[in-house]
């Protein structure tokens, strides 16, 4: 059956797969959220154009990078972590 949010709760998974303490890759994203890696680059590309401020590592070389919203921006709900929406007018 055709559930019109799938894509409203796959963003908010990858939300919370970003904002955790470690981050998540590419891979984890991918697997996470049943989509392929051009769709999970695209979901990334609109992240930042909304404006999360999203920054990617890699601790060691050859090994992946892994993708997180900065801590500053997360708050902590009891199951799940949320963005903080500070809301700015903009001039």
């Amino acid at each position: 059956m055709y559930n019109p949010f799938a894509n409203t709760i796959k963003f908010f998974k990858a939300i919370n797969l970003l904002a955790s303490p470690k981050g998540t890759t590419i891979i984890g994203l991918m697997e996470e959220l049943e989509i392929s890696r051009r769709s999970v680059f695209r979901l990334l590309e609109a992240m930042g154009e909304l404006g999360f401020p999203l920054y990617d590592e890699q601790l060691y070389p050859g090994r992946e990078k892994r993708y997180r919203l900065m801590e500053t921006y997360v708050i902590k709900l009891p199951n799940m972590f949320f963005p903080n929406p500070m809301f700015i007018k903009e001039n």
